[in-house]
């Protein structure tokens, strides 16, 4: 995949919720073929027939090894057997290749290229071994309002991966929960498999529009200004600031600790 690495992707990941479906739209707006086939969210939806596939195996995987799972405060690494990881490297070696044929093939050429799915932070390592390189954008809320989001798939689908467990009915404490451990693991990751890596702050984002836009621009290698239409883009959504009127009781100093760790007043 030697024309990959030589022009590697843009990847947007986050907690779902976090707002990387602005993000996504601004890239769009920026002349980046972000795929073919996008729901309302700007999710890629040719992933969706490897997503199934690779958690499946990854919880069977987990669950015949639940003592590998560690405790609060720790790296929740990416270790699984050698034939589940290389199953999960196939998947998305063959996902990538896809996007990168569907990026080639465009009727209108685009000149870069990437995708946004928000739960692709889980799966740095793998990436990294099929694109070598590529730069990865990870966008995080804050952890107290996500913690009331209805948005809850994620920790559904991944919470096992940091002894979260989830039945389907909303549980602040256990959103949270997931919130702090997973940002902080795609941190981690990303350090240790070498990621170009730039965590945005959407809260920020959202108050000082302009500044924030400038500093994905930089971090992307863009010979892009900020312009108007990309500010009027970023809506601060009504939800931010709606755990001030909620009972945050159930917030430990774990949580308090990773709400600092990523700029957030616990």
């Amino acid at each position: 995949m030697a024309d990959l690495i030589d022009h590697p992707p843009v990847v947007i990941g986050g907690v779902g919720g976090s707002g990387t479906r602005v993000i996504a739209q601004m890239l769009i707006a920026l002349g980046v073929f972000m795929g073919d086939r996008l729901n309302e969210s700007n999710d890629n939806l040719r992933y969706g027939s490897y997503s199934g596939r690779i958690l499946a195996r990854l919880k069977a995987a987990a669950a015949g090894c639940s003592a590998r799972m560690p405790a609060a405060h720790s790296d929740y690494a990416f270790d699984f057997d050698a034939a589940t990881l290389g199953f999960v490297e196939a998947q998305v070696r063959s996902f990538v290749t896809e996007m990168h044929v569907a990026w080639r093939t465009q009727a209108t050429p685009h000149a870069e290229w990437g995708w946004k799915v928000p739960g692709m932070f889980h799966l740095l390592g793998p990436l990294s071994t099929v694109l070598g390189r590529f730069k990865y954008v990870h966008v995080i809320r804050n952890g107290l309002d996500m913690a009331f989001s209805a948005n809850q798939n994620q920790v559904l689908n991944w919470g096992w991966r940091f002894n979260v467990s989830a039945m389907g009915s909303s549980d602040p404490g256990k959103s949270l929960r997931y919130w702090a451990r997973a940002n902080r693991q795609a941190v981690i990751d990303a350090d240790r498999y070498k990621v170009d890596l730039f965590v945005l702050n959407y809260d920020l984002f959202c108050a000082a529009p302009r500044a924030g836009i400038g500093r994905l621009i930089d971090f992307l290698g863009f010979d892009s200004s900020v312009d108007q239409s990309l500010i009027e883009l970023v809506r601060p959504p009504a939800s931010i600031g709606r755990s001030a009127k909620r009972d945050l009781s159930f917030v430990t100093d774990e949580d308090r600790a990773a709400l600092r760790e990523f700029g957030f007043a616990p």
